[in-house]
């Protein structure tokens, strides 16, 4: 399973989609691209992940917070 996760996060291209996942703050951050992960692997950012110029503070693999909903095929 981890190198499922692996492979998934590798080929995820973190340019097209910024969507934050927060605890306590998560219905200011909800978006589609969150409403439509019930079906399909999404990936969501800790809400510090990206600095002031919009880049990636630190390498992708240390910059999700969640992988959800949808299934992942193993």
């Amino acid at each position: 399973m981890r190198k499922r996760m692996e492979e998934l996060l590798d080929t995820f291209d973190c340019s097209s989609t910024a969507s934050i996942f927060s605890t306590r703050n998560q219905k200011n951050t909800t978006d589609n691209y969150f409403f439509e992960s019930a079906e399909k692997v999404s990936f969501f950012f800790e809400e510090k992940a990206f600095g002031d110029d919009g880049n990636l503070k630190q390498p992708k693999h240390l910059s999700i917070n969640k992988v959800g909903h949808g299934e992942i095929c193993l």
